[in-house]
């Protein structure tokens, strides 16, 4: 009988134990969200109404950057397209005839 009391009781203990924990675990958590609350509101101040976190633009090529400049974006290249224009004088067209274009 006595063993089943002090089992009993050594239950009871870690019981109450785990309760003061829940307790403080809670706590934690509600402290947590208030501050969750707080920096959603200050991100929220700092947009204004439909503006987006990331700015894009055209300015000497295609650029994004966010608007605390943490992201900057670039898209650069070169565009490279050749011409050529050709005839014939006289003398090769009396010689060889008119030419196609030299695509065949």
């Amino acid at each position: 009988m006595k063993l089943f009391l002090v089992g009993l009781m050594f239950s009871l203990m870690l019981f109450a134990g785990n309760l003061e924990a829940a307790s403080s675990d809670s706590r934690k958590i509600k402290k947590l969200e208030e501050r969750l609350k707080k920096l959603e509101e200050k991100e929220k101040e700092r947009y204004k109404e439909g503006e987006s976190e990331i700015r894009v633009y055209f300015k000497n090529g295609f650029k994004m950057r966010s608007l605390d400049n943490n992201f900057k974006f670039q898209a650069g290249g070169r565009i490279m397209h050749d011409w050529g224009f050709f005839s014939e004088d006289q003398k090769f067209e009396s010689t060889y005839g008119s030419q196609e274009n030299g695509s065949r």
